[in-house]
């Protein structure tokens, strides 16, 4: 299946910050005063597309790690890795990115023309509509669109310092800065910011059905645990932050069970990482890497990761290593209860969401269990951070 690859980059009909893009994007009969702003926001859709693209051809996947902000990076390390292990994965994105090229070509005579380009007879145009009419616009399939709009959500990707607690915002002056240096200076970043705030809203919807869809196939005779993670990730326990006439809500679901989902149902290779950088700063710590076999949890032997293709898909788990030991530790406990020790003890849902106990009597039950265990796991072991998809390439080193 193809879709339209700008309009696919633009927030949903329903959303707020769609109402918001349109009205300033819109083209009145005879005031042509925003076609030059619309051409370049077609560039600049077309060279995230290409920066997306480029990082799966070539296996650099940690640009595709987005920011949702529905406390669900894991979710979307999992989709990621879903997209590029799809058969002809790399050609289908080879193939786009020479037609995103070719359409970029065409941008930069269309900007020489400026006001000069012809608008049509129409009273109206949105964006998307404007795109198609002067031919910027392209099909592309459906999960290369997907792959472009992570690409988008990661250039916002940022960390702040809060009490000495390293924590993810959009931070829309990176966009600034590249749309800045595109030299598309009719582009308010501003408006690139509703945009921003649109996607990441349907993409905090889009994670809860990919992710009940993985929880599916759990079966209960092999996880044991299988029941209470599918009906955790059930639409009764999802919880949204405030809307408001600008802003839609994020949607997210209980931390500790979409996490576990994701990891029952890697089958694959997972880092185990120490994290080296405090907000893009060096700490003090030094690199440690613990390398498993998934659904095994068996730690691979140098030999076997040198086998490994370069651009093999992995899931990184990054964080704080306070042991030499960490494969006696793992092998002792197992990743799971490590992992639900670290999701237990914090928050489960978006921020901005309420975070009042879930009103379940297991759930309830099994959360204290592994908030206990903070001291003993989380303090003294691993302290996990952050979850993202990634090649073999990036991280063997």
């Amino acid at each position: 299946m193809s879709i339209s690859l700008l309009g696919s980059l633009l927030p949903p009909l329903w959303a707020p910050e769609r109402r918001t893009f349109d009205e300033r994007t819109e083209i009145l009969q005879g005031a042509s005063t925003r076609v030059t702003q619309n051409v370049q926001l077609g560039q600049l859709f077309l060279e995230i597309g290409k920066e997306g693209l480029c990082a799966a051809i070539e296996g650099r996947y940690k640009d595709l790690d987005a920011l949702v902000k529905n406390f669900g990076c894991q979710i979307t390390a999992l989709q990621v890795k879903r997209i590029l292990d799809m058969p002809q994965s790399t050609e289908k994105a080879e193939e786009s990115k020479k037609a995103i090229e070719g359409k970029l070509a065409l941008c930069e005579a269309l900007r020489k023309k400026g006001n000069a380009v012809e608008i049509g007879k129409n009273d109206y145009e949105n964006l998307a509509l404007f795109l198609q009419k002067v031919d910027i616009d392209l099909e592309v399939p459906v999960e290369i669109a997907q792959l472009v709009r992570f690409r988008l959500l990661c250039i916002i990707n940022d960390n702040q310092d809060k009490n000495g607690v390293e924590v993810p915002f959009t931070n829309m002056k990176l966009m600034a800065e590249k749309i800045k240096g595109l030299r598309l200076n009719k582009i308010d970043p501003q408006l690139v910011g509703a945009l921003v705030s649109g996607v990441q809203a349907e993409e905090s919807r889009k994670a809860l059905i990919f992710i009940r869809q993985e929880a599916i196939h759990l079966s209960d005779e092999i996880t044991p645990r299988a029941l209470l993670i599918q009906r955790l990730l059930s639409s009764s326990f999802e919880r949204k932050t405030a809307t408001s006439k600008k802003h839609s809500s994020i949607v997210s679901v209980s931390l500790l069970y979409n996490a576990e989902a994701v990891l029952r149902r890697l089958q694959g290779v997972v880092l185990l990482k120490q994290k080296t950088t405090f907000c893009g700063k060096a700490n003090d710590r030094l690199p440690m890497k613990l390398f498993l076999k998934m659904p095994e949890e068996r730690v691979l032997e140098p030999n076997e990761l040198a086998l490994l293709p370069k651009k093999e898909t992995i899931l990184v788990v990054e964080g704080y290593i306070n042991v030499l030991d960490l494969a006696e530790q793992v092998a002792r406990l197992g990743l799971f209860t490590i992992l639900n020790s670290n999701a237990a003890c914090i928050d489960q849902y978006a921020q901005g969401s309420d975070q009042s106990p879930i009103e379940d009597e297991e759930a309830a039950s099994d959360i204290a269990f592994y908030a206990s265990r903070k001291d003993e796991i989380v303090e003294d072991i691993f302290k996990i951070d952050h979850v993202y998809c990634a090649s073999v390439q990036e991280e063997e080193g």
